[in-house]
């Protein structure tokens, strides 16, 4: 028991240090415990005292995540992919997505497709709308939002045109 317990006070304390450099989910430390040599059981414990002191909340990271890839034009589908990826769990993962409004996400899109629409001037039309089209969706934007940010890239050229 005493022998289960150092492990555990060992575990912790190397979880801390790697809680310390960079935040975590709790899958993610698991991981790192493991690789560092730590036992299946010791991890559990060590995880589980992180959580009742608020050390380790993947709900927090999640939010905390979802957030800053909405500021760097991430869709909803890139968030999803990549909180599943780092371990969160479905329920989670569904809540915050679901706080990501549509209006929010399309004008982030707007934004994105208006300023390749501009740079890719000298480039055929179809070009252009594949560069669009293909830089939406690799960022995570769903088809119908990447459409409508298309059409309305295309719409303002249309207008400061006529201008």
């Amino acid at each position: 028991m005493e022998e289960l317990n150092d492990s555990v006070n060992a575990a912790y304390e190397k979880a801390v240090r790697i809680l310390a450099a960079a935040s975590q989910t709790r899958y993610g430390l698991e991981v790192k415990l493991k690789r560092a040599g730590f036992t299946t059981e010791a991890i559990k414990n060590a995880c589980e005292q992180l959580e009742q002191r608020r050390y380790l909340d993947d709900k927090g990271f999640a939010k905390g995540l979802a957030s800053k890839r909405i500021v760097q034009g991430k869709g909803r589908m890139y968030i999803r992919q990549e909180l599943k990826k780092k371990g969160i769990a479905p329920e989670i993962i569904e809540n915050i997505i679901s706080t990501i409004s549509q209006e929010e996400e399309q004008e982030k899109a707007n934004i994105i497709a208006l300023g390749i629409w501009e740079n890719t001037t000298r480039k055929p039309s179809e070009a252009r709308k594949r560069k669009v089209l293909g830089t939406l969706g690799r960022r995570g934007y769903s088809g119908s939002i990447a459409f409508r940010a298309l059409a309305k890239a295309i719409e303002e050229e249309d207008r400061t045109e006529d201008a």
